[in-house]
């Protein structure tokens, strides 16, 4: 399959895949409120250390990073901390977390900080790569205590894709003695939508559906791979393209709708 052909699929793809209807976790509508990340993720800290195995806790950390990065440090949450609970996100806050992308902030109508439409990108700050590299660290502890953690394999790599993004902006400290190319670090990335997709996708083609925020894993990793192979064809395995479509096609008749954006 010709680069020029997977582009043009992918395009198709994605129009499929374009909207993920408002269904919240079970209990309506959740109204997203600004929140500080700083509070939110000592929250999460605290909630690691009285429970260090639970891969959940990392998971919510990584996301709460990742949030930060995207947005600074004012945050959309579903509801305030609860001493008892980790962090509730939103309908619209997926793992793919965007800089410069709406969607996140769909639900966030009570915040000043976030103007209608898309957020406009910025310089990124000393505190944002912190942020950004945090995250990876708190996806990478999560996968290491539950090796089938599949949404943690995607919001890992996605947040590898948006250091590629932005390497030429991140401080020269950040990478440590190696600064690896953008190129490198989409293929990094591929690996862990790889993954994602498939611990996922026969569960997904199997399961019923559901439009809770990231519930279909397999869907969004697959659109990353296609995503990352156009740009990098020589990285295909023999068959993957053809195959992740053939994957993507019936669960977008399926689910009839879904949020999914390449990188």
């Amino acid at each position: 399959m010709t680069t020029s052909h997977a582009r043009f699929t992918l395009s198709l793809l994605l129009a499929a895949f374009a909207s993920l209807p408002v269904v919240a976790y079970g209990r309506g509508i959740a109204l997203a409120s600004d929140a500080s990340a700083a509070q939110a993720i000592a929250h999460t800290e605290a909630w690691i250390k009285a429970n260090p195995k639970d891969t959940a806790g990392y998971r919510a950390l990584a996301h709460l990073h990742a949030l930060a990065w995207a947005y600074g440090e004012t945050i959309p949450l579903a509801d305030t901390l609860r001493p008892d609970s980790l962090p509730l996100f939103t309908e619209k806050t997926t793992v793919l977390v965007s800089r410069t992308a709406s969607r996140e902030s769909l639900l966030w109508w009570n915040s000043k900080a976030v103007p209608a439409g898309d957020r406009q990108d910025r310089p990124v700050t000393a505190d944002e790569a912190k942020h950004l590299a945090a995250s990876i660290v708190a996806y990478r502890k999560a996968i290491e205590l539950d090796a089938t953690d599949a949404l943690s394999e995607l919001g890992l790599g996605w947040m590898l894709a948006q250091e590629g993004k932005y390497v030429r902006e991140l401080p020269a400290d950040h990478f440590g003695q190696h600064k690896p190319t953008d190129a490198e670090l989409e293929l990094q990335a591929l690996d862990h939508y790889r993954k994602a997709y498939d611990l996922r996708a026969k569960a997904d083609l199997a399961g019923e559906p559901t439009y809770q925020v990231d519930s279909q894993i397999s869907a969004k990793a697959g659109v990353q791979i296609l995503a990352v192979l156009a740009k990098h064809p020589d990285a295909a395995k023999k068959g993957e393209v053809q195959a992740v479509q053939d994957v993507l096609k019936p669960l977008a008749e399926k689910w009839g709708g879904l949020m999914a954006r390449p990188q």
